[in-house]
């Protein structure tokens, strides 16, 4: 798991689930102090063997929940891909569903606490194809909201991705494809691809990530260097 960091007031959230399972923080002031803020919701240890809890953090706007996309193995041996959020002060955890595929990737929106991005990693597999073949879509990135409600984004002409990122203002969101490619845009409003810019070349669009997380370098380079899943 890739820790939330919060880039103003100098702290980051993670979880883990093997060695003294739950969900902490750290203050950037004081970083070897680790503060628990709760336990694994029971949600999720009752469904069987947590294989992972989310794979890069995201909080609501009043910091208050962390989306998870958890991924439990039950008993009979089945993958469960759950969504939702958990309250961090308890540990209560609000599901948002599941999917039969292999949902990561998971990110809130900067300004909507029920909207996330999700991705259908390994979605080259045979399920994927089929889903392919099926639809005529690659069946790569996700609008997942509560209630059981998803919805793929449908980029005809490019629907891989290695990585994606909200924008700031949450109305709409970049991903690149392979190397060599294009970095690309989403609308929300109008589901309209936008702008290209080539990978390491010249560009013609400058995707609107996330300068805000990049105004304090320490705090910018903290997911590159700790790793907190176990």
């Amino acid at each position: 798991m890739i820790p939330f960091v919060d880039c103003k007031k100098d702290y980051i959230v993670y979880g883990r689930f093997k060695q003294s399972p739950g969900f902490y923080r750290r203050n950037l002031d004081d970083p070897g102090r680790e503060i628990k803020l709760c336990d694994i919701p029971s949600a999720l240890t009752e469904m069987g063997r947590v294989r992972y809890l989310a794979s890069h953090l995201t909080l609501t706007r009043d910091r208050s929940k962390a989306f998870l996309d958890a991924s439990v193995i039950a008993p009979n041996g089945a993958t469960n891909y759950v969504q939702g959020l958990l309250t961090l002060a308890n540990g209560v955890f609000e599901s948002w569903g599941t999917t039969d595929f292999f949902c990561n990737h998971g990110q809130l929106n900067p300004v909507r606490d029920d909207l996330a991005l999700c991705a259908w990693e390994e979605a080259w597999l045979k399920p994927g194809q089929d889903y392919k073949k099926k639809t005529g879509w690659y069946p790569r990135m996700w609008l997942v909201e509560p209630g059981g409600k998803r919805t793929l984004v449908p980029a005809r002409d490019r629907n891989c991705a290695s990585h994606e990122v909200w924008d700031d203002d949450g109305k709409g969101f970049s991903w690149c494809g392979r190397p060599g490619d294009y970095v690309y845009h989403h609308d929300l409003a109008t589901g309209w691809r936008s702008g290209t810019a080539r990978r390491g070349g010249a560009s013609g669009y400058t995707p609107r990530v996330r300068r805000s997380c990049r105004a304090r370098s320490r705090a910018a380079s903290i997911p590159t260097r700790i790793r907190t899943s176990s």
